[in-house]
C-alpha cells in the first residue's frame, strides 16, 4: 500500500494497494530452492563449485567442504582465480588441465582423477566430475562440477596390490611375485639366448669360411714345397722329366748311358701349374 497526497482546492489523499501475492510467492519459492540447493550441496562429503570457463576469472560458488579438502577459506578460492591450480601437484596438473579444457570445448561430461596438495603439504586424491553449461549461442559459458576426496580408496587399492605379491606380516616377496618374476627373467633369458645363438651361427659360419680359405692356401703351399723338393732332387736321383698325362704325374727314370737332361726349375712349376704370375 502507498499514501500520497494530493494539493488542490480541496486536499485529495491517494492510496494505491498492489496485489503482491506473486511476489511474496516467487521470493519464499526461491528462498526455499536456495535453501535446499545449500543443505544439499554443504552436507555432501564433496566440494561443489560452479566456475566460469574463463580461467581468468573468479569463481562463482563452492562448497565449504573446500576447507577440509584443501584447508583454504572459501573467500580465497572465491577470490583467487589461480587457486585450484596452485594445490593441483605439480606432476598431474597439465593432464588435468588439459582434460578440463576438452571437457567443455567438446561439450562433454569431465570425469578424471589426480592429487592435490593440501596447505599442510599432504597428498590428496580427488575424482573430479563436472558438466559444462552452455549460454543462448551454444558456447561454453559456466562448469558445474563436484571434486570427491578418495585418497582412503587409493590407499586402499595401493595395499591390496602391495599384500597381492608381499607377505602380510613380514612385508616381503611372496611365493606370487617370485614366480611372476622368475618368468619374466626366463623370457628375457629366451629372447636373450636367441639372439646370442644368432651372433654364435654368423660367428661360426665366418670361422669355417676363415679355416676354409687357411686351409687351402696351406694345401697350395704344401703342393709348391713338394714341387719345389722335386725340381731341386732332380739331378741327384736322376729323374728325367715330369710329364702330365692328364691328372697323373709320370716319373721314369733314366737309363744307363743316356745322357741327362736337366729340366728347369721354373717349367717344372708351370707344367704344375703353381707358378706365380
Amino acid at each position: 500500500m502507498h499514501i500520497g497526497r494530493v494539493e488542490a482546492e480541496s486536499p485529495l489523499l491517494v492510496v494505491t494497494l498492489r496485489d503482491r501475492t506473486e511476489v511474496e510467492a516467487g521470493r519464499a519459492a526461491r528462498f526455499e530452492a536456495e535453501a535446499k540447493y545449500r543443505a544439499l550441496v554443504e552436507h555432501i562429503p564433496a566440494v561443489v563449485y560452479l566456475d566460469p570457463v574463463d580461467e581468468n576469472s573468479e569463481s562463482i560458488y563452492v562448497s565449504p567442504q573446500v576447507v577440509e579438502l584443501l584447508g583454504i577459506e572459501q573467500d580465497e578460492w572465491l577470490t583467487d582465480p589461480y587457486a585450484w591450480r596452485h594445490h593441483v601437484h605439480p606432476e598431474d596438473i597439465d593432464r588435468a588441465w588439459d582434460e578440463y579444457r576438452h571437457a567443455y570445448n567438446a561439450h562433454e561430461p569431465l570425469n578424471h582423477e589426480y592429487r592435490m596438495v593440501h596447505e599442510d603439504g599432504s597428498i590428496r586424491w580427488v575424482l573430479e566430475q563436472a558438466y559444462p553449461i552452455d549460454d543462448e549461442q551454444g558456447n561454453p559459458w559456466l562448469i558445474q562440477g563436484v571434486i570427491f576426496d578418495i585418497t582412503e580408496r587409493e590407499l586402499a587399492e595401493e595395499q591390496v596390490a602391495f599384500l597381492a605379491y608381499h607377505d602380510k606380516l613380514t612385508g616381503l616377496p611372496n611365493r606370487s611375485l617370485f614366480t611372476q618374476l622368475l618368468s619374466r627373467a626366463l623370457v628375457q633369458a629366451q629372447r636373450e639366448a636367441h639372439g646370442v645363438a644368432a651372433r654364435l651361427f654368423r660367428q661360426q659360419r665366418h670361422l669355417q669360411s676363415v679355416r676354409q680359405r687357411e686351409a687351402l692356401r696351406a694345401g697350395v703351399e704344401v703342393r709348391r714345397c713338394r714341387v719345389e723338393c722335386l725340381a731341386g732332387e732332380h739331378g741327384r736321383l736322376g729323374l728325367e722329366r715330369v710329364s702330365r698325362h692328364g691328372d697323373i704325374g709320370v716319373v721314369r727314370r733314366r737309363e744307363p748311358g743316356e745322357p741327362r737332361v736337366r729340366t728347369p726349375r721354373a717349367a717344372v712349376l708351370r707344367r704344375t701349374g703353381l707358378a706365380r704370375h
